[in-house]
């Protein structure tokens, strides 16, 4: 059997990481390493990951001196996973609690991926998830469902670079694709989407619609919305920040994917470095290319706000 790379980023996470860890333990799927990066925790987060360490052999603790932060955290524990031998990687969030399949049915999906595509291209397997309260108790059976969010429809995947469908905590992929995606840059909104954007690019996505991650809601970890009508009450607050951001993420897609050692999709490339550069069109412009490259989001309500944002975008002209 083939190993997979588990990579848990934590800080202060003494309240639910036990449980996370004893849910990994629990996996039908039993061939797999778990490398826990603890950011400076000034609470019994170490402490804890150390006994499950002692505990069991597969577990393994790094602790930084000092805080480095959540992107600079992950981008470490990126950089000691690719120093391995490891061909498969797995992301785990420190609080919530995955299904004992979860790892066994992501990486049958991973494996069909590469019956049809090969090892060499980028792969990313993802689910579903059940939204928890902070005692674990069921309180949503669908995330997506919550949100609005169809990961098969094609729209949707074509909407990525303004609409993120990815949720990085029931996150598989191959050594290609965290390779391509490593480091995260700082023009990275979130992780998750990050990867999501070059595996589109140069490789492929599969869903999986099952929920095999109990996804824990408290108020330390509110950092994607609550529901669909809360979603859009953020966006409408950040408004343009929020916009623009998607925009610079997009460029720096595109540049990643310029150059990778394989070849990107030429109408991937085309739709990131279009809607990257929406800034330096004409708002007729800017709506005829949203339309025209399908990056409009399936739902009425999203495809509006999304061209209220670009009508409202300043003009920025080509340097």
């Amino acid at each position: 059997m083939r190993k997979i790379q588990i990579l848990l980023p934590s800080y202060h996470g003494q309240a639910y990481l036990a449980q996370q860890i004893e849910s990994i333990l629990a996996q039908t799927y039993s061939h797999w390493i778990l490398w826990i990066q603890d950011d400076a925790s000034e609470d019994d987060t170490s402490t804890l990951a150390e006994r499950f360490a002692q505990r069991d052999k597969r577990i393994h603790l790094k602790r930084n001196a000092k805080r480095l932060g959540l992107r600079a955290n992950l981008n470490e524990l990126l950089r000691a996973a690719l120093h391995t031998e490891a061909q498969y990687f797995a992301l785990s969030d420190q609080d919530d609690l995955w299904h004992p399949q979860k790892l066994a049915r992501q990486f049958a999906a991973l494996q069909a991926l590469e019956t049809q595509v090969g090892t060499e291209r980028p792969l990313l397997v993802h689910s579903d998830l059940q939204v928890l309260d902070v005692s674990g108790v069921i309180r949503r059976k669908s995330f997506w469902a919550d949100l609005r969010i169809d990961p098969g429809k094609q729209r949707t995947l074509g909407s990525l670079p303004a609409l993120n469908a990815v949720s990085g905590n029931t996150l598989l992929c191959n050594r290609a694709l965290l390779t391509l995606a490593s480091p995260v840059p700082q023009e990275a909104i979130m992780h998750d989407w990050w990867f999501a954007l070059l595996a589109a690019g140069a490789g492929r996505i599969f869903y999986l619609q099952e929920a095999l991650v109990g996804y824990r809601r408290h108020a330390a970890n509110l950092i994607g919305p609550k529901s669909f009508y809360e979603g859009l009450r953020k966006g409408l607050r950040d408004w343009l920040p929020s916009f623009q951001a998607t925009l610079l993420q997009s460029q720096q897609a595109y540049e990643r994917l310029q150059s990778a050692p394989f070849p990107a999709s030429p109408d991937w490339l085309d739709r990131l470095r279009s809607y990257g550069n929406l800034a330096t069109r004409s708002c007729f412009q800017r709506l005829l290319l949203l339309y025209r490259k399908q990056l409009l989001p399936p739902d009425f309500l999203r495809q509006l706000i999304l061209l209220g944002k670009a009508l409202a975008l300043p003009y920025t002209p080509h340097p």
